[in-house]
């Protein structure tokens, strides 16, 4: 009996020793394992943020390109075509933006759409006003179908950050400079390329390491991924351009994500998302008609006198 005590005095003793330092070990090995289960919870909420931006940044890639083989443009931006294609060093700065914009408005509206004809008397070069005004004012209505889809991607509609593509549309493009193209290197750029294969003079290329490149940011970390060059003329240029009937146009999302895992971001703090995809442009001023049986057959287009006779006249 006497030996049984004395085991269960130092069994008590031991345990009142023990007992002041249970918690500090617990909270010891709460310290150890609260960085990992922080990385590991993190790093799910990371993964999923990096696939939504890249589901989204998929999604606006599609819309664009959906739209813009279409051939399809917003009537908004004929006001902002006629602004662009008459300033100084532009295609019709001869003709000046006074007399393009009543041209355009001889049918009643601004529609990017000038008439063959205004008042009886035919108007010369009404087909290349037309096609000048439209394929401007499709650039930003591509952009702007491939911004909604891409909706859900946290970026900065700020000209200092994803820059101003009207501006950059407008801007004389006479020197091979990016203005208006915002800091690639800022956390929620967002840019959209549009280039094309028209006349074999339009082209995507890797960033060149030329300094003027930028608008006042010089970065070789951050470069932009591509861009697309206008080669036709005795110096290339940049300017985007959507095609015409028959060519191939690509369409091209760049979005720089911002993480938020601790200790990643620290020396990691975004991340260079991209996303194109390509297609073929419709020949969208040739009009066809199927019916349920039969043959593809051609449809009546707009002439530019009506026939005489006034009969219908199937023309390509």
């Amino acid at each position: 009996m006497r030996i049984l005590k004395n085991v269960r005095e130092l069994l008590s003793a031991t345990r009142q020793r023990m007992r002041p330092s249970a918690p500090a070990q617990g909270l010891l090995e709460f310290a150890l394992a609260l960085p990992v289960l922080l990385l590991l919870v993190f790093g799910v909420i990371e993964f999923g943020r990096i696939m939504q931006a890249w589901l989204a940044l998929e999604n606006g890639a599609r819309f664009g390109i959906r739209f813009a083989i279409t051939g399809d443009y917003n009537p908004d931006y004929c006001d902002d075509a006629i602004v662009a294609l008459t300033q100084p060093g532009a295609v019709f700065a001869s003709v000046g933006r006074t007399q393009l914009e009543n041209l355009d408005r001889a049918d009643g509206r601004i529609d990017c759409m000038v008439p063959d004809k205004i008042n009886g008397n035919p108007v010369e070069n009404w087909d290349e006003y037309t096609s000048a005004l439209q394929d401007w004012a499709r650039l930003p209505s591509i952009r702007d179908a491939a911004l909604a889809g891409a909706t859900g991607i946290a970026w900065e509609n700020d000209a200092a950050i994803s820059g101003d593509y009207l501006a950059y549309l407008t801007f004389p493009q006479s020197t091979f400079s990016q203005n208006y193209r915002g800091n690639p290197a800022a956390p929620g750029y967002l840019n959209v390329m549009i280039c094309s294969s028209r006349d074999s003079g339009f082209f995507v290329e890797g960033p060149p390491q030329d300094p003027h490149y930028y608008d006042n940011v010089v970065s070789n970390d951050h470069l932009f991924p591509m861009v697309c060059v206008d080669n036709r003329g005795a110096n290339k240029r940049y300017i985007d351009d959507a095609g015409g009937p028959g060519d191939r146009v690509r369409i091209i999302l760049t979005y720089r994500h911002t993480l938020i895992t601790p200790f990643l971001s620290s020396w990691w703090p975004t991340l260079r998302l991209n996303s194109s995809r390509e297609g073929l442009v419709e020949k969208f001023r040739t009009s066809r008609v199927t019916g349920l049986t039969g043959g593809i057959a051609m449809a009546p287009t707009r002439t530019p006198t009506p026939p005489t006779p006034p009969t219908f006249t199937p023309t390509p």
